[in-house]
């Protein structure tokens, strides 16, 4: 018979007590022990519903079924992380790409047929004619009947103006934009966010008269400025700062009264 004791605070194992023959068993002989059990009927013992485990094999046991959870977790993950990085990775795109855009302006100083996404569907590099210092042109054929050619000036990309700056660009713009002059090129309209400016103006196709003095290859075309072309241009131009040609080689002076409002804030971006 196998005597154990049991500990009722803690699970512990027990030594195991044989009784043999030899020992004499009364009901008397395990008084005052309740933690004792019996594995058979005897006396008043209770009877070892099973021996306690050994501490390290109780250990080991709750180990098991840990062990058993990390493996499979580990399965899992290494099975369905690729998936998971493509559906994370594709909802950040589509984030990305339904996020709000910039709050883009459309100020009209002519009858025009065309709208933002048009212009800003347009800002290629296949489209870009010229850039110089912040400055980028762009020659934009509309989707019409006619295939209306014009040229937009990014003149303000990534730059942020303060309100009086913004106040003084919009009045430089409306200005512009009121004029009414056979030699100043004309103001279409202007497309404005909060750190981009894009003129839209009429396109000049034999671009700047500097190009043609100074620049252009003469001898590869067989339109060349006679003296008359000259004197005229002369006279078109005056003085204009920037002077294009259009199509009749006539002059016409471009981003008049601009130059202030895009150096001040050369001038701001510079200091901060």
């Amino acid at each position: 018979t196998t005597i154990k004791a049991v500990n009722r605070g803690e699970a512990r194992a027990c030594r195991r007590c044989q009784l043999t023959p030899k020992i004499n068993r009364y009901e008397q002989s395990f008084l005052s022990n309740p933690g004792l059990c019996s594995s058979d009927h005897f006396g008043n013992l209770p009877m070892c519903i099973r021996l306690l485990e050994d501490p390290k094999e109780k250990h080991e046991h709750l180990n098991r079924p840990l062990m058993v959870i990390l493996i499979l977790g580990s399965v899992i993950l290494i099975c369905t992380g690729p998936f998971g990085f493509m559906k994370i990775r594709t909802f950040l795109t589509r984030q990305k790409q339904n996020a709000p855009s910039p709050q883009w302006k459309l100020t009209t100083f002519h009858p025009v047929n065309f709208n933002v996404q048009d212009i800003l569907s347009c800002l290629t590099n296949n489209n870009l004619i010229g850039c110089g210092g912040s400055r980028m042109v762009y020659k934009i054929c509309l989707d019409n009947s006619n295939c209306k050619v014009i040229a937009v000036k990014k003149i303000i990309d990534g730059l942020r103006m303060d309100d009086m700056l913004e106040k003084q660009f919009q009045a430089e713009i409306e200005t512009l934009g009121s004029i009414r002059h056979a030699n100043i090129v004309k103001l279409l309209g202007c497309i404005s966010s909060s750190e981009s400016k894009l003129l839209i103006c009429e396109y000049m196709e034999h671009g700047s008269l500097y190009d043609w003095l100074h620049q252009k290859d003469l001898t590869s075309t067989t339109e060349q400025l006679n003296w008359p072309m000259r004197m005229s241009i002369a006279i078109d131009a005056a003085r204009g700062i920037n002077i294009l040609l259009d199509v009749e080689f006539k002059a016409k002076i471009s981003d008049f009264g601009l130059a202030r409002a895009v150096a001040k804030l050369a001038n701001q971006s510079q200091s901060q």
